[in-house]
């Protein structure tokens, strides 16, 4: 798994410690260096010694070595590689035995993540470069960290090489290699789609085997999410870290500066042992409900609404927040579960669906229900995929969600950005 089991966003100085401690020891999914790799003799690094701040440099073998163990995690298992982390003398693997700080690390993450954009071909989507200070001056450690990718395999722009991990090393890959990668993640993403075939056919089962009562109008939203990579974790039933959420939020919208609520618009309640997950339910005379968290990484959201032709009660329409409410909740709950199997690299997608018995009528955000946005057409809908990257792309995510929502039924929603509370 990689180096630690948290978004790289949130790792600490104690964390950091920990490497130290342990001592932690390469191996497939991490790698340590002690500074950017230099070939220029002892006391010449180009970045560690240079003679004033703007003369600090990543020459281009130092560059190669380290998007070498990049692409070679993205080819493998992903990883993090560790920058500014001394090893112990004569160890192979090795051991993590001290920091040894890399003066300005924020710069020199800020250069290697362009780098990398630059020099890896197709570009590392699940890339994520951090600087992390240990000093006051600004020295620190560097952490480049990908997931297995789904688009591999990687090569460097510079050399025309793709490496993959074997044990602790980082090795070029031969054309038989290469060719065995490419089916392996063919067949990787094959079974992505399989499994969102089987979601989409077990909702619309889920539809049908729900009486729909006469003289109402249905109304059904799915949102459903999948790990691109192999994740797997025993037991779901009763985990509280792993359930998936159903929780109010906020959105603001720039730079109107409105604020609008995010309300699910059902709950569940007792959670049950299912076929390697965990599912919960709702049932009533209006409202249909299941959630369920399965062992593979698989997580669903699916409600049926069923609303009176004569427009008491319930009317027919979709409110916005209900929407992006149980997207924001989905995808929250992916991030949870990649977290507790140690993986918080992985990436998962997202698919949306929204089923309609006629033509479904939108509500304005604050709007009262008979003034209507416009309308999405009877049937099936179904959104295009989104990735669920780390978290620090969530709001890109969020922003690209709502306005693939509001570009369907013809609303220009080009210039917000949306932006959700804490």
């Amino acid at each position: 798994m990689p180096m630690i089991a948290k978004a790289l966003a949130d790792v600490t100085r104690n964390d950091l410690s920990e490497l130290i401690l342990s001592p932690w020891i390469e191996d497939e999914q991490i790698d340590f260096k002690v500074t950017i790799p230099h070939r220029d003799g002892e006391g010449r690094d180009p970045w560690r010694n240079a003679a004033a701040p703007e003369a600090r440099r990543i020459k281009d073998y130092g560059r190669d070595q380290l998007l070498a163990t990049l692409a070679a995690f993205a080819n493998s298992y992903g990883g993090d590689l560790v920058v500014g982390v001394r090893e112990v003398a004569g160890t192979q693997p090795g051991a993590a035995e001290a920091f040894d700080p890399l003066p300005a690390c924020e710069d020199a993450a800020h250069r290697l993540a362009q780098a990398a954009m630059a020099c890896i071909e197709p570009p590392l989507t699940s890339l994520q470069v951090r600087g992390i200070p240990l000093e006051e001056d600004g020295s620190g450690v560097v952490i480049l960290r990908t997931s297995r990718s789904r688009m591999a395999p990687h090569r460097l722009t510079t050399n025309k090489e793709c490496y993959h991990r074997v044990r602790h090393e980082t090795l070029p890959m031969t054309m038989r290699q290469m060719q065995d990668l490419t089916f392996s993640v063919a067949r990787g993403l094959e079974a992505v789609e399989q499994r969102f075939a089987a979601a989409g056919r077990l909702f619309k089962e889920f539809s049908q085997a729900v009486n729909r009562p006469p003289e109402t109008h249905r109304l059904g939203l799915r949102a459903t999410v999948i790990p691109l990579n192999e994740l797997y974790i025993e037991r779901v039933h009763n985990v509280a870290a792993i359930q998936p959420s159903l929780r109010n939020a906020r959105l603001r919208l720039e730079p109107a500066d409105r604020d609008y609520a995010l309300m699910p618009p059902f709950n569940v309640h007792l959670w049950r042992p299912a076929l390697r997950g965990s599912e919960a339910y709702q049932q009533g005379d209006e409202s249909h409900a299941r959630l369920g968290v399965y062992c593979d990484g698989t997580i669903k959201y699916e409600w049926l609404c069923d609303s009176r032709l004569d427009r008491q009660g319930r009317p027919y329409l979709l409110y916005p927040g209900w929407y992006f409410a149980v997207a924001v909740n989905a995808v929250e709950s992916s991030d949870r579960f990649r977290t507790a199997a140690g993986a918080a690299a992985v990436e998962y997608a997202l698919e949306i669906e929204l089923i309609a018995s006629r033509a479904l009528p939108v509500m304005r955000f604050g709007n009262d229900p008979f003034d209507t946005a416009g309308q999405f057409s009877p049937g099936s809908i179904c959104f295009p995929r989104y990735v669920v990257g780390p978290r620090t792309t969530f709001q890109e995510t969020y922003t690209q969600l709502f306005r693939d929502f509001w570009h369907a039924i013809g609303v220009d929603a080009h210039e917000e950005q949306f932006l959700l509370d804490a």
